[in-house]
């Protein structure tokens, strides 16, 4: 439950909305600040921030993370899973390359 206003803060800041509990049910914001004020406000509550405690961001390569390293003043780390994925599909390309010459072959052989 949030501590008194930190809940209108909360409201303002990343637009969540509260139900009838004042437990959080939704999130209007989806832009680099709304999202850096998030992980400040979750850090806050384990004596952190993102200024103390991130080096880096690992991200794709969107332009909302790019305006959150701009903002943050952290180097932008681009994960791998795009390319991962591109090789997997290159290997899967390879792999039914090699079976269709080798099904080439193996009818070539039987005439």
């Amino acid at each position: 439950m949030p501590a008194a206003g930190a809940k209108e803060e909360l409201i303002e800041n990343i637009g969540l909305r509260f139900d009838g509990d004042d437990e959080p049910h939704y999130a209007a914001k989806f832009n680099a600040e709304t999202m850096l004020y998030f992980l400040n406000h979750l850090l806050e509550q384990y004596g952190q921030s993102v200024d103390k405690l991130l080096v880096g961001l690992v991200a794709d390569n969107t332009e909302v993370n790019h305006k959150m390293v701009m903002v943050a003043s952290l180097p932008l780390l681009p994960h791998h899973n795009h390319t991962c994925a591109l090789d997997v599909n290159n290997l899967i390309s390879l792999i039914l390359l090699s079976l269709y010459i080798t099904l080439l072959l193996v009818i070539s052989w039987e005439r």
